[in-house]
């Protein structure tokens, strides 16, 4: 199967950050992009998720531990993890959940 930019669902999560989704099979896959200050406050998943980072520099918290993380890294979240994002310098970056 072939997916296409416009086969993405496309919304804003706030006024400095947006999200392309694919839910497909066992995988969600987000395109996400952010500005500068974006936050995306402290949740928890359902699901296991990795973020690849594209480009930018983003500072995470996953159960308490901090690093800024720039392109090329990757952040592993296990499932039931508290974490949260803030957007260090614009960029974007890929996210991957499993659905089982």
């Amino acid at each position: 199967m072939y997916l296409a930019d416009r086969d993405f669902l496309k919304y804003p999560l706030s006024d400095k950050a947006e999200e392309k989704e694919i839910i497909s099979g066992d995988v969600n896959i987000s395109h996400l992009y952010f500005l500068p200050g974006a936050i995306e406050s402290r949740h928890e998943n359902e699901r296991d998720e990795y973020m690849y980072i594209i480009s930018g520099k983003f500072e995470f918290a996953v159960n308490g531990d901090s690093r800024v993380m720039d392109k090329g890294d990757t952040v592993y979240i296990p499932r039931g993890s508290s974490h949260s994002v803030f957007c260090l310098e614009k960029g974007e970056m890929i996210s991957f959940q499993s659905r089982s």
